[in-house]
């Protein structure tokens, strides 16, 4: 399915013979938002090397995911309720 999302973006995902692969393409400028929103469900399984303004983009937005959750507690309620 992940590799279905990368070849609807980029097109041939070339084997790197280690069951990964390599994807490249161009993302015009005004697009990188859009292109990182795209990559956020491919998860850790993709590595974005280049360019640094989708790499920017990607960090702001699992950044921002991340904000909505805030780290648990180390001990639980005293009246039981949810943290």
């Amino acid at each position: 399915m992940r590799s279905l999302s990368l070849r609807a973006l980029f097109g041939q995902i070339v084997p790197d013979g280690q069951g990964g692969g390599t994807v490249e393409g161009t993302i015009p400028a005004s697009e990188i938002e859009w292109y990182a929103m795209q990559l956020l469900p491919v998860g850790a399984d993709a590595l974005v090397q280049s360019p640094p303004e989708l790499i920017a983009a990607i960090r702001r937005q699992t950044q921002a995911i991340a904000g909505l959750y805030p780290e648990p507690r180390d001990s639980p309620s005293r009246d039981g309720s949810p943290l």
